[in-house]
């Protein structure tokens, strides 16, 4: 899992500057204040914010990051969305060539389909079922 430490005048700005290099939103990244900020005597000795930042290890970030590793892997050009609700993760891979994802009948993306939900669920006591869809196969 990827974590950095950010150094900022608040530790808000901090989060905002993780969340920015992480490339997530601000409420998917798990943060761990290091330092507190603090303002100092008459505008000096003023103390910086200093927070190590990564991304939450949930199910959706664990299958997300899975298939984008394999389609990567392939050569695949793709963009990876999350839609979740209560239920089921579906991920929608869009992108060009998605006939290779998809393959003969569909053995592919079910192949696919199994293995993502094996990586995403494999650890964690949550246990949600993947969906994979490209080009509304699904």
């Amino acid at each position: 899992m990827k974590s950095i430490e950010i150094t900022a005048r608040s530790v808000e700005e901090a989060i905002k500057q993780a969340a920015g290099e992480l490339g997530v939103p601000g409420e998917e990244i798990d943060v761990e204040i290091l330092e507190e900020s603090s303002k100092g005597f008459l505008g000096f000795g003023g103390k910086m914010a200093r927070i190590r930042a990564s991304v939450k290890d949930d199910c959706a970030n664990r299958a997300k990051g899975y298939l984008e590793n394999v389609t990567a892997k392939m050569g695949i050009q793709a963009s990876i969305a999350a839609e979740e609700n209560s239920e089921y993760i579906k991920l929608r891979i869009e992108g060009d060539s998605m006939g290779v994802i998809i393959g003969r009948r569909g053995e592919t993306l079910d192949a696919l389909q199994y293995l993502t939900n094996l990586v995403a669920n494999r650890r964690g006591q949550e246990r949600r079922r993947i969906i994979l869809d490209t080009e509304g196969y699904r």
